[in-house]
Protein backbone atom coordinates (compact mmCIF):
# COMPACT_ATOMS: atom_id res chain seq x y z
CA UNK A 1 0.00 0.00 0.00
CA UNK A 2 2.80 2.42 0.95
CA UNK A 3 4.70 1.65 -2.25
CA UNK A 4 1.57 2.24 -4.28
CA UNK A 5 0.97 5.60 -2.66
CA UNK A 6 4.63 6.60 -3.13
CA UNK A 7 4.44 5.69 -6.83
CA UNK A 8 1.32 7.75 -7.15
CA UNK A 9 3.03 10.72 -5.54
CA UNK A 10 6.04 10.41 -7.81
CA UNK A 11 4.16 9.56 -10.98
CA UNK A 12 0.81 11.29 -10.54
CA UNK A 13 -0.04 11.12 -14.24
CA UNK A 14 -0.57 7.37 -14.02
CA UNK A 15 -3.06 7.62 -11.19
CA UNK A 16 -6.26 9.37 -10.33
CA UNK A 17 -5.11 12.49 -8.42
CA UNK A 18 -8.58 13.22 -7.17
CA UNK A 19 -8.13 10.53 -4.56
CA UNK A 20 -5.35 12.54 -2.98
CA UNK A 21 -6.58 16.12 -3.32
CA UNK A 22 -6.89 16.32 0.44
CA UNK A 23 -4.75 13.28 1.21
CA UNK A 24 -1.29 11.93 1.62
CA UNK A 25 0.54 13.84 -1.15
CA UNK A 26 -0.60 17.18 0.23
CA UNK A 27 0.52 16.21 3.71
CA UNK A 28 3.90 14.97 2.52
CA UNK A 29 4.38 18.04 0.36
CA UNK A 30 3.68 20.27 3.33
CA UNK A 31 6.12 18.31 5.47
CA UNK A 32 8.75 18.56 2.72
CA UNK A 33 8.38 22.37 2.46
CA UNK A 34 8.36 22.73 6.23
CA UNK A 35 11.55 20.68 6.37
CA UNK A 36 13.20 22.89 3.76
CA UNK A 37 12.26 26.03 5.67
CA UNK A 38 13.56 24.51 8.88
CA UNK A 39 16.86 23.65 7.20
CA UNK A 40 17.15 27.19 5.82
CA UNK A 41 16.46 28.72 9.21
CA UNK A 42 18.93 26.39 10.88
CA UNK A 43 21.54 27.23 8.24
CA UNK A 44 21.02 30.96 8.79
CA UNK A 45 21.24 30.47 12.53
CA UNK A 46 24.40 28.37 12.17
CA UNK A 47 26.02 30.98 9.93
CA UNK A 48 25.12 33.77 12.32
CA UNK A 49 26.33 31.79 15.31
CA UNK A 50 29.56 30.90 13.49
CA UNK A 51 30.15 34.54 12.59
CA UNK A 52 29.56 35.63 16.17
CA UNK A 53 31.85 32.93 17.53
CA UNK A 54 34.51 33.90 14.96
CA UNK A 55 34.28 37.54 16.02
CA UNK A 56 34.57 36.59 19.67
CA UNK A 57 37.58 34.38 18.92
CA UNK A 58 39.22 37.21 16.97
CA UNK A 59 38.45 39.66 19.78
CA UNK A 60 39.88 37.30 22.38
CA UNK A 61 42.96 36.78 20.21
CA UNK A 62 43.33 40.56 19.81
CA UNK A 63 43.30 41.19 23.57
CA UNK A 64 45.60 38.24 24.19
CA UNK A 65 48.12 39.51 21.62
CA UNK A 66 47.77 43.04 22.99
CA UNK A 67 48.52 41.84 26.51
CA UNK A 68 51.47 39.71 25.37
CA UNK A 69 52.89 42.57 23.29
CA UNK A 70 52.67 44.89 26.30
CA UNK A 71 54.53 42.41 28.49
CA UNK A 72 57.20 42.11 25.81
CA UNK A 73 57.66 45.88 25.85
CA UNK A 74 57.99 45.73 29.64
CA UNK A 75 60.59 42.96 29.25
CA UNK A 76 62.60 45.24 26.97
CA UNK A 77 62.57 47.96 29.63
CA UNK A 78 63.67 45.48 32.30
CA UNK A 79 66.61 44.51 30.12
CA UNK A 80 67.47 48.17 29.56
CA UNK A 81 67.48 48.75 33.32
CA UNK A 82 69.89 45.86 33.86
CA UNK A 83 72.23 47.16 31.15
CA UNK A 84 72.25 50.63 32.69
CA UNK A 85 72.95 49.28 36.18
CA UNK A 86 75.92 47.33 34.82
CA UNK A 87 77.43 50.36 33.09
CA UNK A 88 80.09 51.60 35.50
CA UNK A 89 82.09 53.81 33.10
CA UNK A 90 82.83 57.36 34.22
CA UNK A 91 82.10 58.48 30.65
CA UNK A 92 79.42 57.72 28.07
CA UNK A 93 79.64 57.71 24.28
CA UNK A 94 77.68 56.66 21.21
CA UNK A 95 79.66 53.43 20.69
CA UNK A 96 78.77 51.97 24.09
CA UNK A 97 76.49 48.97 24.56
CA UNK A 98 73.56 51.01 25.91
CA UNK A 99 73.57 53.03 22.68
CA UNK A 100 74.18 50.31 20.08
CA UNK A 101 73.29 46.98 21.69
CA UNK A 102 76.49 45.39 20.40
CA UNK A 103 80.09 44.96 21.48
CA UNK A 104 81.54 44.68 17.98
CA UNK A 105 80.65 46.43 14.73
CA UNK A 106 79.83 43.16 12.96
CA UNK A 107 77.35 42.02 15.62
CA UNK A 108 73.59 42.33 15.38
CA UNK A 109 72.12 44.71 17.93
CA UNK A 110 70.56 42.89 20.88
CA UNK A 111 67.85 45.55 20.84
CA UNK A 112 66.58 44.54 17.40
CA UNK A 113 63.54 42.19 17.49
CA UNK A 114 64.65 39.89 20.28
CA UNK A 115 62.55 36.70 20.25
CA UNK A 116 60.71 35.93 23.45
CA UNK A 117 57.75 33.57 23.69
CA UNK A 118 55.32 34.13 20.83
CA UNK A 119 56.69 37.52 19.86
CA UNK A 120 59.65 39.88 19.74
CA UNK A 121 60.74 43.06 21.47
CA UNK A 122 62.93 45.96 20.36
CA UNK A 123 64.43 49.13 21.79
CA UNK A 124 64.32 51.68 19.02
CA UNK A 125 65.54 55.21 18.60
CA UNK A 126 65.95 57.54 15.67
CA UNK A 127 68.38 60.33 16.41
CA UNK A 128 67.30 63.88 15.42
CA UNK A 129 69.85 64.02 12.61
CA UNK A 130 69.43 60.47 11.34
CA UNK A 131 66.62 61.14 8.86
CA UNK A 132 64.50 58.06 8.35
CA UNK A 133 67.19 55.53 9.28
CA UNK A 134 66.00 53.52 12.26
CA UNK A 135 68.57 52.75 14.93
CA UNK A 136 68.41 50.45 17.92
CA UNK A 137 69.41 51.38 21.44
CA UNK A 138 68.81 53.92 24.16
CA UNK A 139 69.13 57.71 23.95
CA UNK A 140 70.85 59.59 26.75
CA UNK A 141 69.09 62.70 28.01
CA UNK A 142 72.43 64.46 28.52
CA UNK A 143 72.78 64.95 24.78
CA UNK A 144 69.90 67.44 25.08
CA UNK A 145 69.35 70.93 26.48
CA UNK A 146 67.42 71.18 29.73
CA UNK A 147 64.62 73.75 29.35
CA UNK A 148 64.44 74.13 33.13
CA UNK A 149 68.04 75.32 33.48
CA UNK A 150 69.22 76.65 30.09
CA UNK A 151 70.03 80.34 29.80
CA UNK A 152 68.05 82.66 27.57
CA UNK A 153 70.93 82.90 25.07
CA UNK A 154 71.15 79.12 24.72
CA UNK A 155 67.39 78.81 24.26
CA UNK A 156 67.32 81.56 21.65
CA UNK A 157 70.12 79.94 19.66
CA UNK A 158 68.40 76.57 19.88
CA UNK A 159 65.15 77.81 18.37
CA UNK A 160 66.97 79.74 15.66
CA UNK A 161 69.24 76.84 14.71
CA UNK A 162 66.93 73.84 15.13
CA UNK A 163 63.55 75.35 14.25
CA UNK A 164 64.54 78.12 11.84
CA UNK A 165 62.79 80.73 13.97
CA UNK A 166 63.76 84.37 13.33
CA UNK A 167 65.58 86.42 15.95
CA UNK A 168 62.51 88.23 17.30
CA UNK A 169 60.36 85.11 17.63
CA UNK A 170 63.24 83.14 19.19
CA UNK A 171 63.61 85.93 21.76
CA UNK A 172 59.89 85.81 22.58
CA UNK A 173 59.88 82.01 23.02
CA UNK A 174 63.06 81.95 25.13
CA UNK A 175 61.88 84.81 27.36
CA UNK A 176 58.48 83.16 27.77
CA UNK A 177 60.07 79.84 28.74
CA UNK A 178 62.02 81.56 31.50
CA UNK A 179 58.90 83.46 32.67
CA UNK A 180 57.00 80.16 32.70
CA UNK A 181 59.54 78.40 34.91
CA UNK A 182 60.59 81.20 37.27
CA UNK A 183 58.66 81.80 40.48
CA UNK A 184 58.14 85.55 40.17
CA UNK A 185 55.50 87.54 38.31
CA UNK A 186 57.94 89.90 36.61
CA UNK A 187 57.65 89.80 32.83
CA UNK A 188 60.87 89.67 30.84
CA UNK A 189 61.12 91.71 27.65
CA UNK A 190 59.22 89.67 25.07
CA UNK A 191 58.12 87.19 27.73
CA UNK A 192 54.73 86.38 29.22
CA UNK A 193 53.17 86.09 32.66
CA UNK A 194 49.56 85.78 33.86
CA UNK A 195 48.48 89.04 32.23
CA UNK A 196 49.21 87.58 28.79
CA UNK A 197 47.77 84.09 29.24
CA UNK A 198 44.56 85.24 30.95
CA UNK A 199 43.63 87.29 27.87
CA UNK A 200 43.70 84.26 25.56
CA UNK A 201 40.48 82.78 24.15
CA UNK A 202 40.92 79.89 26.59
CA UNK A 203 42.64 81.62 29.53
CA UNK A 204 45.05 79.98 31.95
CA UNK A 205 47.76 81.04 34.38
CA UNK A 206 51.51 81.09 33.94
CA UNK A 207 52.91 78.10 35.81
CA UNK A 208 55.75 79.84 37.67
CA UNK A 209 57.45 76.50 38.18
CA UNK A 210 59.62 73.98 36.39
CA UNK A 211 58.38 72.13 33.34
CA UNK A 212 57.25 68.64 34.31
CA UNK A 213 56.62 67.31 30.80
CA UNK A 214 57.98 68.56 27.49
CA UNK A 215 54.47 69.08 26.12
CA UNK A 216 54.09 72.02 28.52
CA UNK A 217 56.12 73.97 25.98
CA UNK A 218 52.99 74.09 23.83
CA UNK A 219 51.42 76.37 26.45
CA UNK A 220 54.24 78.90 26.23
CA UNK A 221 53.85 82.13 24.28
CA UNK A 222 55.18 81.88 20.73
CA UNK A 223 55.37 78.08 20.66
CA UNK A 224 53.61 76.24 17.82
CA UNK A 225 53.17 72.57 16.97
CA UNK A 226 55.62 72.95 14.10
CA UNK A 227 58.35 74.47 16.27
CA UNK A 228 57.78 71.92 19.03
CA UNK A 229 58.18 68.97 16.64
CA UNK A 230 61.50 70.37 15.43
CA UNK A 231 63.01 70.78 18.90
CA UNK A 232 61.36 68.08 21.04
CA UNK A 233 64.19 65.57 20.49
CA UNK A 234 66.80 68.19 21.42
CA UNK A 235 65.36 69.29 24.77
CA UNK A 236 64.78 67.55 28.08
CA UNK A 237 63.82 68.01 31.71
CA UNK A 238 65.73 64.93 32.91
CA UNK A 239 69.33 66.06 33.29
CA UNK A 240 71.15 68.45 35.63
CA UNK A 241 71.78 71.03 32.93
CA UNK A 242 75.06 69.58 31.69
CA UNK A 243 75.44 68.46 28.07
CA UNK A 244 77.48 65.37 27.19
CA UNK A 245 80.02 66.45 24.56
CA UNK A 246 80.41 62.80 23.50
CA UNK A 247 76.79 62.42 22.43
CA UNK A 248 75.31 65.87 21.62
CA UNK A 249 74.66 66.58 17.94
CA UNK A 250 75.80 69.63 16.00
CA UNK A 251 72.60 71.62 16.60
CA UNK A 252 72.92 71.27 20.38
CA UNK A 253 76.64 72.08 20.37
CA UNK A 254 76.00 75.23 18.33
CA UNK A 255 73.12 76.20 20.63
CA UNK A 256 75.63 76.16 23.49
CA UNK A 257 77.56 78.90 21.70
CA UNK A 258 80.01 76.98 19.53
CA UNK A 259 80.38 77.97 15.89
CA UNK A 260 79.86 75.45 13.08
CA UNK A 261 83.60 74.89 12.65
CA UNK A 262 84.15 73.97 16.29
CA UNK A 263 81.06 71.72 16.44
CA UNK A 264 82.21 69.94 13.26
CA UNK A 265 85.69 69.39 14.72
CA UNK A 266 84.19 67.78 17.83
CA UNK A 267 82.01 65.44 15.80
CA UNK A 268 84.90 64.64 13.44
CA UNK A 269 87.04 63.75 16.46
CA UNK A 270 84.31 61.49 17.86
CA UNK A 271 83.89 59.57 14.59
CA UNK A 272 87.40 58.13 14.60
CA UNK A 273 89.23 56.84 11.54
CA UNK A 274 86.21 55.26 9.83
CA UNK A 275 84.26 58.52 9.88
CA UNK A 276 81.21 56.83 11.42
CA UNK A 277 79.87 57.47 14.90
CA UNK A 278 78.83 54.58 17.10
CA UNK A 279 81.61 52.20 16.01
CA UNK A 280 84.54 50.57 17.78
CA UNK A 281 87.16 53.09 16.68
CA UNK A 282 85.33 56.17 18.00
CA UNK A 283 87.39 58.66 19.98
CA UNK A 284 85.89 59.32 23.39
CA UNK A 285 86.45 62.28 25.70
CA UNK A 286 86.81 60.63 29.10
CA UNK A 287 87.61 63.46 31.50
CA UNK A 288 85.75 66.76 31.70
CA UNK A 289 88.85 68.56 32.91
CA UNK A 290 90.82 67.47 29.83
CA UNK A 291 88.25 68.17 27.10
CA UNK A 292 90.08 71.19 25.70
CA UNK A 293 93.52 69.53 25.66
CA UNK A 294 92.22 66.26 24.16
CA UNK A 295 90.44 68.11 21.35
CA UNK A 296 93.45 70.34 20.73
CA UNK A 297 95.68 67.31 20.30
CA UNK A 298 93.08 65.31 18.38
CA UNK A 299 91.77 67.76 15.77
CA UNK A 300 93.51 71.01 16.56
CA UNK A 301 91.76 74.02 18.04
CA UNK A 302 92.54 77.65 17.41
CA UNK A 303 92.68 80.08 20.31
CA UNK A 304 89.07 81.17 19.96
CA UNK A 305 87.80 77.60 19.88
CA UNK A 306 89.98 76.61 22.82
CA UNK A 307 88.64 79.52 24.85
CA UNK A 308 85.05 78.55 24.09
CA UNK A 309 85.59 74.99 25.31
CA UNK A 310 87.29 76.26 28.48
CA UNK A 311 84.44 78.74 29.03
CA UNK A 312 81.72 76.08 28.70
CA UNK A 313 83.61 73.59 30.83
CA UNK A 314 84.30 76.13 33.58
CA UNK A 315 80.62 77.10 33.61
CA UNK A 316 79.68 73.49 34.25
CA UNK A 317 77.78 73.19 30.96
CA UNK A 318 79.88 70.43 29.38
CA UNK A 319 80.32 66.90 30.74
CA UNK A 320 81.54 63.55 29.39
CA UNK A 321 79.00 61.32 31.11
CA UNK A 322 75.27 60.64 31.05
CA UNK A 323 72.97 59.65 33.90
CA UNK A 324 69.48 59.47 32.35
CA UNK A 325 68.31 57.48 29.35
CA UNK A 326 65.22 57.47 27.14
CA UNK A 327 63.96 53.97 26.35
CA UNK A 328 61.53 53.44 23.47
CA UNK A 329 60.42 49.82 23.96
CA UNK A 330 58.22 47.97 21.49
CA UNK A 331 56.63 44.53 21.84
CA UNK A 332 55.16 42.69 18.87
CA UNK A 333 52.99 39.57 18.63
CA UNK A 334 51.76 38.84 15.12
CA UNK A 335 50.56 42.14 13.73
CA UNK A 336 49.87 43.60 17.17
CA UNK A 337 52.37 46.17 18.46
CA UNK A 338 52.50 47.82 21.87
CA UNK A 339 54.92 50.60 22.80
CA UNK A 340 56.10 51.93 26.15
CA UNK A 341 58.45 54.90 26.49
CA UNK A 342 60.24 55.75 29.68
CA UNK A 343 63.22 57.58 31.15
CA UNK A 344 65.45 55.61 33.51
CA UNK A 345 68.67 56.49 35.28
CA UNK A 346 71.74 54.30 35.79
CA UNK A 347 70.34 53.01 39.07
CA UNK A 348 67.32 51.68 37.19
CA UNK A 349 64.95 54.24 38.66
CA UNK A 350 62.07 55.10 36.32
CA UNK A 351 61.49 58.85 36.12
CA UNK A 352 58.91 58.87 33.33
CA UNK A 353 56.56 56.22 31.92
CA UNK A 354 54.00 56.36 29.15
CA UNK A 355 52.18 53.55 27.37
CA UNK A 356 51.24 54.23 23.78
Amino acid sequence: MRKSLLRQCIYPARYDLSKFSNGVCHKKGSIFILTLWSLCLLSIFAIGLGSKVSQEINLASYFQNKSQARYLAEAAIKRAQIILKNDTNAFDSLNEFWSTGRYADNEESVFNEVKLGNGVYSIVHTTPDAGSSAQYGMVDEERKININTASQDILERLFRIAAGVDIDDAHIIASSIIDWRDTDSNTLEGGAEDSFYKQLEIPYECKDGNFQVLEELLLVRGMTDEIFLKVKDLVTIYNDGKVNINTANQQVLCALGMNDALANKIILYRKGNDGIEGTEDDNVLKDSSNIANDLKQGVGLNEEELNKIVELTSAGILTVSSKNFFVNAEGKVGRRRERIVCVADKKGVIKYWREQ
